[in-house]
């Protein structure tokens, strides 16, 4: 028994260390936002938040969403040109979008410090 729920768990964190990973990321950074508010953090929180949509969105939620959007959207033959349009919105651009706004944000919260500093005048 003892092994068989080590196992559940072991393979469970093993099915979902990326989502654990930032989830825990978004965690801490709306903690750290919520004890010292700064942009930077807004960016690491946000940025963290949409990588864990990316994540969860190419696991379990396109092929369910590319299917009822097409089914209801196209419910009689043809309009194959918009078929593929959704299919290549949904398969790639959806999924690519979240990926870049995400480590945008991340790098933009890494590279915010930098924006922000006034030159010295002379």
């Amino acid at each position: 028994m003892k092994q068989g729920l080590f196992q559940l768990i072991y393979f469970t964190y093993l099915h979902n260390q990326l989502a654990i990973g930032l989830a825990l990321a978004a965690l801490v950074s709306l903690f750290i936002l919520i004890k010292k508010p700064a942009r930077r953090y807004v960016f690491f929180f946000i940025g963290f938040i949409l990588l864990l949509l990316h994540f969860e969105y190419q696991k379990h939620i396109v092929q369910d969403l590319a299917e009822q959007t097409i089914s209801t959207l196209f419910l009689e033959e043809g309009h194959y040109r918009w078929r593929w349009f959704t299919k290549v919105t949904l398969y790639h651009l959806t999924p690519f979008l979240l990926w870049l706004a995400g480590w945008g944000s991340v790098i933009l919260g890494i590279l915010n410090p930098r924006f922000n500093k006034k030159e010295k005048l002379s």
